[in-house]
């Protein structure tokens, strides 16, 4: 019997085991898991401070620009107004100048093209965009590049295409195979090293955000142009974005917005330029992201779903819910702490949230099991002998049948079968079957109607009590009804011509 047991306990551990960590690696190798992977991220950002870097300026080329500067919605910004800005942006010493704008087409007005193309040469540290775009065709698709026009291409200090992950915008986008992105190339301009630092350009990076929304340091296009005294000496040695925001749609590129982890506080989604804001910082300092390898993951899945789910089996339902909420929070919390210190990360959501979650629902779920068994094995041992209520009874109460036993008051019945003894003398064995099986089911009968216990059969005798093992505040009175009874059903009953009289 021992055996046994210890043989279900470790049942009960290796199967909780193999259902959670088997639950936890599929949300960590299949597309089960990505909503929460990115919500790992994502939560990173809720619980911490960052303060984008002050030589960040961010021009904004918005709705008011539009109007005071008198620039149509539908078309293509005079380019002159750029060259003019440009050459400003230039005078105060910027750093860098990126564009999150592509001009790939010749403008209508050639003389604005050849002042923003002078204005380029002159600056020297000008970042142009290319577009990419995908032809998609029956069984393949081809990537197509359409660079910044000839002019410009020709004087600017480099140009890469731009790009933004359409599932996926927490990513740091460095380019395709044969392009490098825009943002790759200024930073690489603003630290050469980076060329030779980073060998594997097109290795995943995560986005470092470095504040919500809006808090790069910003000016709208008109103010900078128009000498507002906010511009004054605002360039000087600081990287320059320059690109659209919100409905300014033909500004070379369409309206852009991207959810952030912010998003989840409820602030406002990011410009596309501010994305790129925080891709060259975080390039050019080297605090990108990094997600953690798959067999790291792995490991920490597997060994964290065997503990938890050999925990919370041994822990009472009630101190298991306890235990449970403490793990997860402190595997949140720490996993949050360890990726600021290390700048790595993982789906840490899935062993404090899924994995303790369904660690307990196992336990929970076998503790039921376990006492749903117990209560019908108790129902069917006491069937025999306790009325279908009374059986039920006791299987949902917390008597105790460990050896040992209480004392108490109960109201005891015992019956004899007048003239059994002589009857048993002379009459064969299958008729003394017979009467004894009738004789016991009339008599039984009344003893389960009134709630009362049989405690056994004793020869021709019925040993039954009342009063135990469940409370009978009416236990002589049940007694006597059953004795009664029993004295009535048998006075004239008769088996093979033998009187049953009770």
């Amino acid at each position: 019997m021992e055996m046994n047991i210890f043989k279900n306990l470790w049942a009960k551990y290796i199967w909780g085991s193999v259902i959670v960590v088997g639950i936890g690696l599929l949300f960590i190798f299949l597309p089960l898991g990505n909503k929460l992977r990115y919500l790992s991220y994502d939560f990173l950002f809720l619980f911490q401070n960052q303060k984008p870097p002050d030589d960040v300026v961010l021009v904004y080329m918005d709705e008011q620009s539009h109007h005071e500067l008198e620039q149509p919605y539908d078309r293509t910004w005079d380019r002159r107004l750029h060259a003019e800005l440009l050459n400003k942006i230039t005078e105060q010493g910027a750093r860098l100048v990126f564009y999150d704008i592509v001009f790939e087409m010749v403008s209508s007005k050639p003389e604005s093209d050849a002042a923003l193309a002078d204005a380029i040469k002159k600056n020297g540290s000008v970042v142009l965009a290319a577009s990419l775009t995908q032809r998609r065709e029956s069984l393949s698709s081809q990537e197509i590049i359409i660079p910044p026009e000839a002019s410009f291409r020709r004087v600017t200090r480099a140009w890469g295409v731009l790009q933004m992950h359409s599932v996926n915008p927490r990513l740091i986008l460095t380019g395709t195979p044969d392009f490098e992105s825009a943002t790759w190339k200024a930073a690489a301009i603003l630290n050469p090293s980076i060329n030779e630092r980073l060998d594997n350009r097109l290795s995943e990076r995560w986005i470092n955000y470095l504040g919500p929304p809006n808090s790069f340091s910003s000016i709208s296009f008109h103010k900078a142009y128009l000498d507002d005294p906010e511009s004054r000496n605002l360039f000087k040695d600081k990287i320059v974005f320059i690109g659209s925001r919100y409905i300014t749609g033909f500004t070379g590129t369409a309206k852009d917005t991207f959810f952030t982890p912010y998003s989840l506080l409820g602030f406002p989604p990011a410009n596309g330029i501010e994305i790129h804001a925080n891709s060259v910082i975080n390039l050019l300092k080297g605090n990108w992201l990094n997600r953690l390898n798959r067999g790291s993951e792995f490991a920490i899945v597997t060994v964290y779903g065997i503990l938890v789910s050999i925990l919370l089996v041994l822990l009472t339902p009630r101190v298991g819910i306890i235990v449970a909420l403490f793990i997860g929070v402190m595997v949140a919390v720490s996993s949050i702490l360890l990726s600021w210190q290390t700048f790595t990360f993982y789906n840490w959501l899935v062993p404090a949230g899924v994995q303790t979650m369904i660690a307990y629902v196992w336990a929970v779920g076998t503790k039921y099991y376990q006492e749903t068994r117990r209560k019908l094995r108790l129902k069917k041992a006491f069937s025999a002998y306790l009325s279908p209520v009374m059986a039920q009874q006791v299987a949902e109460s917390d008597i105790d049948f460990a050896p040992g036993g209480e004392l108490k008051e109960v109201t005891i019945l015992f019956t004899d079968l007048e003239g059994f003894t002589t009857l048993s003398d002379s009459t064969n064995p299958n008729e003394i079957s017979e009467i004894l099986n009738t004789y016991f089911s009339l008599t039984s009968n009344h003893v389960l109607h009134e709630n009362g216990t049989i405690l056994k059969y004793i020869g021709d005798a019925v040993f039954a009590v009342w009063g135990a093992p469940l409370e009978d505040p009416q236990q002589a009175n049940n007694a006597v009804k059953a004795a009664l009874g029993m004295i009535e059903s048998t006075r004239d009953k008769k088996v093979y011509g033998h009187p049953l009289r009770t």
